[in-house]
């Protein structure tokens, strides 16, 4: 009997040191069960923040790309209007070559006439000038 009394302690030291390790280990548990529990909880946090960053730049993004857009809609009305003008300039410039020359042979003409005008009234024929040439072309 003494054997099996003394088997019986065994036993019951065993089972007391091993039901303060189980309850070590439940308050171990407890406590990583705690940890994981804030780490979810800082996760998620972490989480919405980023969320709602990716939420800004997109409207960043998209403010941006409108900008863009308007922007090259207005470079391409800037060139429209530069073509527009170089064209009305290039045609400008003949006209006025057109009316430069047409000046220049009217010109000639009118000192043609005047030098006629200036030889007749030399020679003596009794030809004047009329009032109308003197004022106009002197």
């Amino acid at each position: 009997m003494c054997l099996f009394l003394s088997q019986v302690e065994e036993w019951t030291m065993e089972i007391r040191t091993n039901t303060s390790e189980v309850e070590k280990y439940k308050n171990e548990l407890k406590e990583y069960r705690q940890k994981v529990q804030e780490l979810v909880i800082e996760s998620e946090a972490e989480l919405s923040k980023k969320n709602v960053a990716v939420s800004i730049l997109e409207n960043i993004d998209a403010q941006y790309a409108t900008q863009m857009t308007e922007w090259q809609e207005n470079i391409n009305n800037i060139e429209t209007l530069l073509q527009k003008t170089r064209r009305d300039v290039g045609h400008q410039i003949s006209e006025f070559t057109l009316l430069l020359s047409l000046k220049n042979r009217l010109e000639a003409e009118i000192a043609t006439y005047r030098s006629l005008l200036d030889g007749a009234a030399r020679i003596g024929s009794g030809f004047t000038k009329p009032d109308f040439f003197k004022s106009r072309f002197e």
